[in-house]
């Protein structure tokens, strides 16, 4: 599933690729949180000038900011 998402970040699909990363965050949890797929979700919000967005991802990665 992570090499879909790069797929659709190379095309410039930047929905495709994060609704797919939400996806794979919301089916394996665990894995996601580990392996810093906030961070690319993040990434991709950036990339689409989405800020906010990034923001909010990354604030839940640090409680308390």
């Amino acid at each position: 599933m992570y090499n879909t998402i790069l797929a659709y970040r190379k095309l410039r699909k930047w929905e495709k690729a994060a609704s797919t990363l939400q996806m794979y965050q919301e089916k394996y949890p665990a894995a996601a949180k580990s392996s810093g797929m906030d961070i690319e979700l993040a990434t991709i919000y950036e990339e689409q000038n989405q800020y906010l967005k990034a923001i909010e991802v990354l604030q839940v990665r640090v409680p308390g900011d």
